[in-house]
Parts: C-alpha cells; structure tokens; sequence
C-alpha cells in the first residue's frame, strides 16, 4: 500500500507538501518542484512560508501545523525567481508516530483568476456601455421574467430597476397586451414563429404612473449557460410622434397660407382686369358729359 500512496503522491498533478512541526518542508513532490521552478533539494528544509504566502497575514505566512483548516484558501506562492501568482491551497493535519505533520497540496489558478479577470472586464465594460445606449435595454429569461432592467429602461418607464427585477416583463405593458404577452411567448418557444423577435414592432408600454406611450420594441435572442434569454430594446416614440404631429399641423398651415396666397394673387390679377375697362367706361362717360355739357352751350 505504501507503493500506491508513493505512486500517487509522485504523479500527482498538484503541489504536495508535507510539512513539520517547525514549518519547514519534510517533503515534496515533482509537482510542487514544477510549480515553484525548484529541485527538491531546494525545499527540502526551508520554512514553508518562504513559498507560500498567506495574503490574509502577512506575519503568518503559513498557520501552526496543528491547525486544521477544512476549507480550500486562496494563497500566493513565491517560485525560486521571486515570481508570485496565485494557488488554492487546501491543508490536512496528518498525525505521525513522530510527531504531527501537515499535508499542503497547492493548486495553481492563475489561469482560472485570468479568466475570472477577463471575464469581470468583459461584465463591466458591457453593463458601461448598455448604461449608455440611450434605448431601453431589458433583459428577460424564458418565462418572461426580467433578469436585467438598464438606467434608460429606469427612467424611461418610471420603475427603479429593485422594483421590476424578478417580475414578470408584462408588468411594463397595458391591457390588453398584459394578459396576452404569456401565450405569445409559450406560442413561440412552441412554433419557432417569430412576430417581434428578430423584426422589431411598434407597439405601447405603460410607465409607472399609468401613462401609455408608444414604443419602438427590438428583441434578440441568446442562448447563455443552457438558458434562453431575451434582449428588448425599446425606444420610446412619444417625442417623435409629438414632432410628426407638429410637422402634419405646420404643413396644413403651410397649406391653408398657400391657398390664401393664391387667392390674393387671383383677387389682384382680377381686380387689375377688371379696373382696366373701368377706367376706360369711366373716362368715356366722362367725355361723354363733356360732349353733352357743350352741345348745350351752343
């Protein structure tokens, strides 16, 4: 049995330390040497805090061995060039005829905080920019219930984002769109037939206060850790159908001054015909009465 216990301690994939009372390192296997860049010989002897440093206590690099920790901790270890990274480090106490001893078996994650990192960056740099689209962004899971509400979705329907997560989306429409929006989706998740996802509509919200304007809904789907979900983005046409209308009214008054000035043109262009032979019948008459006034006087 010692063999099988030699055998795995050697093949081992993680760092394995055996460590003594004092602290300093009794053993260690070929994967602890590969992830501290050493030779056992280099180990063997040394405090094991020189490798391993606990974050959480700088005094204490590593506890008493005759601590018993369940728990797998986040540590650093120190390679032989000073390079420092991170491991998860688990401990066991193992009692020996000898004396006390403890089992470090060191995990490197640096590839896993890596990704982590790259992942939290890639989180934050998308809720920056959802927080700046200046639509609507709301984000719904396949029962319809809202899994992310944007800073625009906020102001724009009057709801703190607390108050609408984890209701459901139809919460944000008027009847009688409210008690229909379930089947649409279970329709859908059923058919595949797509009536807004993927095309976009006009259709109508309703804001906090009761108020129901008109919407601009966009909706795309995205299948993420086995779950579907759905992203709406909506644009509220309040402002564009209140300028739609401003510009219909300025163009029938645009309209009715046309008119007008047509008809003045007309009512000019008749009054110059119409003065025309009236002068002239005015001046005849006129001469008329002077041929008259003088036959009388002879």
């Amino acid at each position: 049995m010692e063999r099988v216990y030699q055998a795995i301690f050697d093949v081992a994939a993680d760092g394995i330390f055996v460590i003594g009372g004092d602290g300093a390192v009794l053993l260690a296997n070929p994967a602890a040497c590969a992830l501290l860049s050493v030779d056992e010989a280099a180990l063997i002897g040394r405090p094991i805090g020189e490798f391993l440093h606990d974050p959480a206590d700088d005094a204490a690099l590593l506890p008493c061995p005759s601590a018993r920790v369940a728990a797998p901790r986040e540590m650093v270890a120190i390679r032989a060039d000073g390079y420092r990274f991170p491991v998860e480090v688990v401990l066991r106490d193992v009692a020996r005829a000898s004396g006390p001893n403890l089992i470090a078996i060191a995990h490197d994650i640096s590839a896993r905080r890596a990704t982590h990192k790259a992942l939290q960056s890639r989180e934050e740099l998308l809720r920056a920019l959802i927080a700046t689209v200046p639509d609507a962004v709301v984000v719904i899971d396949a029962e319809g219930t809202i899994l992310s509400f944007s800073a625009a979705a906020e102001r724009m329907f009057g709801h703190p984002a607390a108050a609408v997560i984890g209701r459901n989306v139809k919460c944000l429409m008027p009847e009688p769109y409210r008690g229909q929006h379930d089947s649409y989706l279970q329709r859908y998740l059923a058919t595949g037939e797509k009536r807004i996802i993927g095309i976009g509509r006009v259709v109508v919200g309703q804001r906090a206060n009761g108020t129901i304007f008109p919407i601009e809904l966009q909706v795309g789907e995205v299948e993420t850790g086995g779950r579907r979900l759905f992203a709406g983005f909506v644009r509220d046409l309040t402002a564009q159908e209140e300028t739609e209308r401003r510009l219909q009214d300025l163009h029938a008054r645009l309209l009715h001054a046309s008119r007008l000035s047509t008809l003045g043109r007309m009512a000019s262009t008749l009054a110059h015909e119409i003065n025309q032979p009236l002068t002239a019948i005015a001046n005849y008459v006129q001469a008329g009465r002077q041929l008259l006034a003088a036959g009388r006087a002879e």
